[in-house]
């Protein structure tokens, strides 16, 4: 019996020590588990404050140096404080040392973030600076591409419109509001109204800008609409140049001012003429003046002689076709101006254009 019992004495003694072993386990991985993470949640409070300190890129605010020396303190702490951590509360509470420890840093450490402030301002100046000198210059008002392509004028003037003066083949460009009532570099094109720009007998039209808009004329007639200015020479006549070379559907809004005006064309062309233009086509004015020249001004007389027909019966070379008026009167022949005979011609045209 003595035997029995002392038997089951001992292993009730084993299985109460493997239960306190067993708890006392337990209870050390909690604890264990728990410092753990009072560490990492301490860590993870001053990283970000040490990142944004020793950050270059992104300056923070002036703040006095005595903070900076706090965490400073914080991050060198003992290694047997580390290991028993304080509370979080009473780490909060815890008082800087004085400030009169160091004093010059309090003044040294806001002049260096100062400057370090004004390098973004600078390079922000710079970038404005740079973007106001590569501004683009101000577009041409015509389009002058070469000897194949049409040359094309889009005006658009202040004070009261572009100005167009016939007898002088010239359109007058006044600043624009939006420029500010000036043109401090006005430039001038020579264009012809044609699309065909290799044809001969198109008058040249120029196009020229004023300084101010007190340099801009007066108008005589004025007209609230656009105005399209081209020339009925080179081809026209012929229906597929008429149409390819001339006639441009603008819906209507648009003034047609022709530089030489001829009845025939805008007889022969009136419906159309009308459905392009709700407005009358406009006569610039221009008067042509023939001359021809006596036998004693031409060159023929000296190369050909007095009694050849190129000389004596001009109208027969005519009825012989284009290739022999080409070949005599514009390959051959020059003129010798009799100025005596010519100064009435060139009175009236004087006169003409005082008119």
């Amino acid at each position: 019996m003595g035997d029995d019992h002392g038997a089951k004495l001992v292993k009730s003694l084993r299985g109460a020590a493997q239960k306190y072993v067993g708890v006392g386990f337990f209870l050390g991985f909690f604890l264990v588990l728990l410092t753990y993470f009072t560490l990492s949640e301490q860590f993870a409070i001053a990283a970000p404050n040490a990142i944004r300190r020793t950050s270059a890129a992104h300056p923070t605010p002036t703040a006095p140096a005595v903070a900076e020396k706090t965490v400073q303190q914080q991050q060198q702490l003992p290694v047997k404080k580390e290991e028993a951590p304080l509370p979080e509360h009473e780490q909060v509470q815890e008082k800087p040392p004085p400030v009169d420890e160091e004093p010059h840093t309090e003044t040294e450490e806001p002049h260096s973030e100062t400057e370090e402030d004004q390098k973004p301002i600078d390079d922000a100046t710079k970038i404005v600076t740079t973007a106001e000198e590569s501004a683009p210059a101000k577009k041409p008002a015509c389009d002058i591409q070469g000897p194949w392509a049409s040359d094309v004028c889009d005006l658009a003037g202040g004070s009261g419109g572009v100005r167009i003066h016939g007898s002088t083949h010239t359109v007058l460009v006044p600043p624009t509001i939006e420029s500010g009532g000036s043109n401090p570099n006005p430039q001038e094109w020579r264009v012809l109204p044609y699309s065909r720009k290799h044809m001969s007998g198109i008058k040249e039209i120029t196009v020229r800008e004023l300084p101010t808009a007190a340099d801009a004329p007066r108008c005589a007639v004025t007209s609230q609409v656009p105005a399209l200015v081209f020339a009925m020479g080179g081809l026209t006549g012929n229906y597929w140049h008429d149409f390819s070379d001339v006639m441009i559907p603008l819906d209507g809004e648009v003034q047609l001012v022709v530089t030489n005006i001829q009845p025939w064309y805008a007889g022969k062309y009136r419906h159309i003429i009308a459905r392009l233009s709700r407005y009358d086509v406009v006569d610039m004015g221009l008067k042509y003046m023939a001359y021809s020249c006596g036998m004693e001004e031409s060159t023929l007389v000296d190369t050909l002689g007095r009694d050849h027909p190129a000389v004596k019966d001009p109208e027969s070379i005519h009825r012989s076709g284009w290739s022999k008026v080409a070949e005599y009167y514009l390959g051959k022949q020059d003129v010798k101006l009799d100025l005596q005979r010519f100064e009435p011609v060139l009175l009236k045209a004087m006169a003409m254009l005082r008119e």
